[in-house]
């Protein structure tokens, strides 16, 4: 299963950074932006999501298992430290640790698998930490569906019916983990982490942020990014006009159809807005790559660029925002521009001096013999 995907990506990766800083900023400075405040913060990142499903199978399929993993360790962690250092010396002031019984749980967040544990998260100054525990869950979920495929494949099964089914499977477990989790049914899991934060039971906003948005609830998401990349020629041929009434329909008010269920159900996040998402993906995906390429040449040459360096700006922009806007002096429109200007030259440095460095690193070792004996002496 080999195709070409032009990159048209980034676009949707600056869409998603857009959304959800315009919701944090919001959130942190009372200044908002009409709908996208309001739900760019949900459905940002399910985007991001959603593209990484696309994409992390294309990788998962190309490579060996261990290249794969190293690969996403050089892709995620190096930026990822460098910001959680930085922030948590001259920022929030929580480094160096002053309690020895809170190093095991920093260097769980240290290792993006707070969400995890809820005591761990409570040293994510980042506050976005959250989402890269989801996506390592699903780094390990993709390495085992596509076993799954090769498996099935020996009997003779073609991919996209495997990823038809797969895809639903995943749905329906995701779907009941947010049942069950906002009807209060797998606290359990998390009482006694939560606990150690000083509250106990489990309260509706603690529930909200571990177990309703828990790894299990998000796996929908990627699912349909998959799916994306498997049907992409049957999907081409989707209407764009069809394509565009699902997005109006299923995202200009996301959540709507809650409102159909009984009152004991809610399922939020739902696969619902996911296939609005989707119908983004293909209208986005459709505009023409000429469009998207060049900073200063082309009318989406600097969305382009947003999207080239969206992890950056993601992990650092809630930081700026509450630095920015406690220096009392600034007026809200001057806070603004000093913010974006800070947030867009910070992401740049960390993208040129931290996040392009570490993935050449992490090239030169998938090329290097070590690495090849290693992965002929496990196999």
């Amino acid at each position: 299963m080999v195709r070409h995907h032009h990159n048209n990506v980034n676009l949707l990766r600056a869409i998603a950074v857009i959304t959800v800083f315009a919701h944090h900023f919001a959130h942190y400075t009372q200044l908002s932006v009409p709908w996208v405040s309001v739900f760019g913060g949900q459905l940002g990142v399910q985007l991001f999501f959603l593209v990484s499903g696309y994409l992390i199978v294309q990788s998962a399929e190309r490579l060996s298992w261990q290249a794969f993993l190293v690969n996403r360790v050089f892709r995620i962690f190096p930026v990822y430290w460098v910001v959680l250092v930085i922030v948590s010396l001259w920022v929030s002031h929580i480094f160096p640790l002053q309690n020895p019984q809170d190093w095991p749980y920093f260097l769980i967040n240290f290792l993006a698998l707070g969400h995890f544990v809820p005591y761990a998260l409570s040293f994510d100054v980042l506050t976005v930490s959250w989402t890269l525990t989801v996506e390592w869950s699903w780094y390990l979920l993709v390495l085992l569906l596509l076993w799954g495929q090769q498996q099935t494949a020996v009997h003779g099964l073609s991919a996209q019916p495997y990823w038809l089914g797969a895809a639903l499977g995943v749905t329906i477990i995701s779907t009941f983990w947010m049942w069950l989790a906002w009807a209060g049914q797998l606290d359990w899991l998390y009482a006694s982490g939560i606990a150690k934060l000083g509250i106990s039971p489990v309260n509706d906003a603690l529930r909200f942020a571990f177990i309703v948005v828990a790894a299990p609830a998000q796996w929908g998401f990627f699912m349909l990014g998959v799916l994306l990349w498997v049907c992409a020629e049957k999907l081409s041929k989707v209407s764009s006009l069809i394509c565009l009434a699902v997005v109006l329909a299923l995202l200009a008010k996301p959540g709507w159809w809650n409102l159909w269920l009984p009152s004991s159900v809610r399922l939020d996040p739902s696969i619902v807005t996911g296939i609005g998402l989707a119908a983004v993906f293909l209208l986005v995906q459709r505009l023409p790559v000429a469009l998207s390429t060049g900073f200063y040449r082309k009318p989406l040459g600097f969305l382009q660029w947003i999207g080239d360096v969206s992890y950056p700006i993601y992990l650092i922009h809630v930081p700026i925002i509450v630095v920015v806007f406690s220096y009392k002096q600034l007026s809200s429109p001057q806070a603004t521009v000093v913010c974006i200007l800070i947030l867009l030259a910070a992401a740049a440095m960390l993208h040129l001096l931290v996040e392009l460095p570490g993935r050449k690193l992490g090239a030169r070792l998938l090329r290097s013999r070590v690495f090849s004996l290693s992965i002929s002496t496990s196999s």
